[in-house]
């Protein structure tokens, strides 16, 4: 069984004092392909009170995968840098959307489908302490270490706005933001080709 992303994030940072941000990102290409990225944003504190821990900012995200700050056993934490923003990324591709289905504990697919020109997205993603969404433990963590959680899903296609419930819209991605002990149905469709949805 998958530990959800993050309860394995909540239980790093349980050796910080700060919160940080997380996210879930999802691409998906035209053919069905496409990556899932759970990515972590610590705070500027956060890499101050890591680097006590002899890690320098370059080697942030790896430190976590090395011994008591171990993050997941298959994990593997990519650094990425925006300017002063430090984000750890674990990227896992998918060949089709019935891949995708199986990839995320907490994560649940009602549809992902591409047809007729166009691609149908609806989920369920429970940001608590389990996928059932009873893990008060794992809540409680949450709430003490975690800042900000977000799902975001740059679909093929143009987004419609009217069947999308995404709270925010960049460029052709959406953006739920989630609250910590919340299950949130998250669903869009988007247009692959000149075809109403």
């Amino acid at each position: 069984m998958k530990v959800p992303i993050w309860i394995a994030v909540a239980s790093m940072l349980a050796l910080l004092t700060t919160a940080c941000d997380i996210g879930i990102e999802l691409v998906v290409a035209p053919d069905g392909s496409g990556e899932m990225r759970s990515v972590l944003k610590p705070t500027e504190d956060e890499v101050r009170a890591l680097s006590s821990f002899g890690m320098s900012s370059d080697e942030l995200c790896s430190g976590m995968q090395s011994g008591e700050m171990s993050l997941t056993a298959d994990a593997v934490l990519v650094q990425e840098t925006d300017g002063a923003t430090i984000s750890c990324v674990d990227t896992r591709p998918f060949a089709t959307l019935d891949d995708l289905e199986t990839s995320q504990e907490g994560f649940t697919i009602n549809r992902a489908s591409i047809e007729g020109g166009c691609f149908v997205f609806d989920a369920v993603i429970a940001a608590s302490g389990s996928s059932s969404g009873d893990g008060d433990f794992g809540a409680a963590l949450l709430k003490e270490f975690i800042g900000a959680i977000y799902f975001r899903l740059a679909p093929p296609g143009l987004i419609d706005l009217a069947s999308s419930n995404a709270d925010a819209y960049g460029g052709n991605t959406a953006t739920w933001d989630l609250m910590i002990g919340e299950s949130r149905n998250v669903r869009l469709s988007s247009k692959t080709a000149c075809a109403a949805c």
